[in-house]
């Protein structure tokens, strides 16, 4: 079953499962990681925001707060997280990737609207060259889910706000659009079977979802697509798990793989985006 790219439904996203299954046997008959696919990568910068959040409910120290901060310290003072593949931090040096933002935000609804604002304005602002195409951008947000036992790959986010428990500022809205007459789904334009292969092939347990829930994530994921799609940002929200499910250096090395994964796609490899909807 081909993978026609963003997943549209969840038979669609079982269909990218097999699509990535191909991914990764098409690798293993030659398309492995050589020095040169790294000078090709870095010929072209890339530019991705990502987020996580802060403290929450029962949850004290937010997992996706703290593989920011691994990834902050690797970025500004070259510390290398601990028990990542030295390997995946070459080829991550090498790619040529302007990792913006690493803060956790706060797990509140009119907080997520101001960052994407503020995202999307830094982002479609930004100095270009001569060639407005030649630093290309993407958001990345990560949360996390005491449900997950893997790393989750959202496919879309739902035009719902539909709160189990009030946000920090005590806000608990029940069924409310997250944006007014706004579509009741949007697709990420990222093709994830891609970034499952990629994920797959470190040794990461990971999934494509079909359902980012209704609270706080879904409500920054479905905001983000919802702003960014004018100006062709594409957008990815990730669930990782807790680090008793999944300890921290294997959530870092799913990042930096989703964040490898994405730079190629949004350098036109392999056939660039997909439509999103």
């Amino acid at each position: 079953m081909a993978y026609t790219g963003g997943c549209r439904a969840s038979k669609f996203c079982l269909g990218g499962v097999f699509a990535a299954t191909s991914y990764c046997s098409e690798r293993l008959r030659g398309q492995t990681r050589q020095a040169v696919d790294c000078q090709e990568m870095a010929r072209r910068p890339v530019t991705i925001h990502l987020t996580g959040f802060g403290p929450f409910g029962g949850i004290e120290h937010n997992p996706t707060s703290i593989v920011c901060g691994a990834l902050r310290e690797l970025v500004s003072r070259g510390e290398a997280p601990q028990g990542v593949a030295p390997e995946l931090l070459e080829e991550f040096a090498a790619a040529d990737i302007r990792l913006e933002g690493l803060n956790a935000l706060e797990v509140s609804a009119s907080a997520c609207r101001g960052e994407v604002q503020s995202i999307l304005e830094r982002l479609v602002g930004r100095p270009s060259g001569p060639d407005a195409s030649a630093e290309p951008c993407a958001v990345i947000h990560l949360g996390v889910s005491s449900m997950c036992k893997e790393v989750n790959l959202e496919c879309r986010g739902f035009n719902v706000a539909d709160f189990r428990i009030p946000d920090v500022q005590g806000w608990q809205p029940s069924g409310e659009p997250v944006v007014p007459q706004a579509e009741p789904q949007l697709f990420t334009a990222l093709r994830l079977p891609e970034i499952l292969g990629e994920l797959h092939d470190r040794g990461v347990r990971s999934a494509i979802s079909t359902d980012a829930g209704r609270y706080i994530c879904n409500y920054i994921f479905y905001s983000s697509l919802h702003a960014a799609r004018p100006a062709g940002i594409p957008v990815l929200f990730v669930h990782v798990p807790s680090f008793e499910a999944m300890e921290q250096a294997v959530q870092v090395t799913a990042v930096l793989c989703i964040l490898l994964a994405v730079a190629r796609q949004l350098r036109g490899d392999n056939g660039g985006l997909s439509p999103a909807a």
